[in-house]
């Protein structure tokens, strides 16, 4: 999977055991409206240094090269969320981002149920969720 040897990330959907299928279709309409605002949102357009056009990826599917992981000084260290961040330094540095829709994880939906849809967006948007913390289990 590492063969562009720089990133790699794959497809999210809900977890099974959490939503029938109309919950698992409302978690995808919300990730297709989340990476299609992230696509038209200026702060991710490519004049700002990015080398490849936005993509929403989240950390709990991505595979990364050691190599490149270092140059662009890793994770960030702080309360979620980092994996856009993480992403943009990765967009600064190389083109080699792959897309595998193959590449399937089951994410959870226990913050949507905590938070709600607009609380849930608030806190992605890094405005945080209001009194609650960061981790709504």
């Amino acid at each position: 999977m590492l063969a562009s040897r720089g990133l790699v990330c794959g497809h999210i959907e809900a977890r099974h055991d959490e939503h029938g299928p109309l919950g698992r279709r409302v978690f995808r309409a919300l990730v297709v409206l989340g990476a299609l605002f992230g696509r038209i949102r200026p702060a991710h357009r490519r004049r700002h240094g990015y080398l490849v056009p936005y993509r929403m990826h989240a950390g709990n599917n991505m595979a990364i090269t050691a190599a490149l992981y270092e140059a662009v000084g890793g994770m960030p260290r702080r309360p979620s969320p980092t994996d856009r961040t993480f992403i943009n330094r990765v967009r600064r540095h190389t083109t080699a981002i792959v897309h595998r829709r193959d590449m399937v994880v089951q994410n959870s939906t226990r913050r949507i149920r905590a938070y709600g849809v607009l609380g849930t967006a608030r806190w992605y948007l890094e405005r945080g969720s209001g009194g609650r913390g960061v981790d709504p289990r």
